[in-house]
């Protein structure tokens, strides 16, 4: 499964400690994750890459991507609205042929403790932005960047996204979505492919089955009534894809959460 993340705060940091993790999601933000202990394993583009002390990630907008850290780890997560650093967005429809630096410039940490030391204060965005563009200055200096592959559309995925997760419920479809989107449903379907790296019709279903666990394990609903609340047309069909991603029926299901 992979969420779309809705935030439209220009600047957000926070530490990240033993054992954190986050699933797979896309926003329309950049991330900068820098490892100050320990390891992280990171997944970006579905491919897996490891920081280590003093390492830091790269994820551009629209980049699909997940972490686990260990059980010594620290860091700090840093994620920026483009528009604070609009000077950088010729950077933002490229990508980085490797998001990991592991030899970053010393002046790039030593510039973020600072950036946090003014961010904890209650922020001055005008320092906040000097050393941001100090910070992605430096690490980009140490990154390859290239094209992105001509039919790509970055920003499609990510309102794709959106429009199922705030959607999912009714009777909506490959075709349906592309209608919305006014593309054809065989670019959607192979763009989204190449993006998100599972297809659309998957995720899809993905919301709806993670909405019928909630319904199962909250309410008294017949499995029927659950079964169109949560958009499946049919009861075949929520069974076929509940049990493809849950590896038990619906019924099973409550009935191994139902309390006592």
């Amino acid at each position: 499964m992979i969420f779309y993340e809705a935030d439209h705060r220009l600047l957000t940091i926070f530490d990240i400690s033993d054992n954190f993790s986050f699933c797979s999601h896309i926003h329309k933000q950049l991330e900068l994750v820098l490892c100050t202990k320990g390891e992280m394993v990171i997944t970006c583009e579905r491919k897996k890459y490891t920081l280590h002390e003093h390492s830091w990630l790269i994820v551009l907008p629209e980049t699909e991507h997940s972490y686990v850290s260990s059980d010594n780890a620290n860091g700090s997560i840093t994620i920026v609205s483009p528009s604070l650093i609009s000077g950088l967005n010729s950077y933002f429809v490229k990508r980085i042929v490797s998001p990991v630096i592991h030899n970053a410039d010393p002046m790039a940490e030593d510039c973020m403790n600072k950036l946090r030391s003014v961010y904890d204060q209650k922020h001055n965005s005008i320092v906040e932005k000097g050393f941001l563009y100090v910070i992605l200055g430096l690490l980009f200096a140490q990154c390859e960047f290239e094209p992105y592959p001509t039919n790509h559309h970055a920003d499609l995925c990510y309102n794709v996204l959106k429009y199922m997760s705030e959607n999912f419920r009714s009777d909506i479809t490959l075709g349906s979505i592309a209608s919305v989107f006014g593309i054809n449903p065989s670019y959607l379907s192979r763009t989204f492919k190449l993006k998100i790296g599972c297809g659309l019709i998957d995720i899809l279903n993905g919301y709806r089955v993670d909405y019928a666990k909630y319904l199962l394990t909250n309410t008294d609903l017949p499995m029927t009534e659950i079964c169109y609340e949560s958009g499946f047309t049919s009861l075949r069909n929520f069974n076929r894809w509940f049990a493809k991603s849950e590896d038990r029926t619906p019924s099973d299901f409550r009935n191994m959460h139902t309390k006592c």
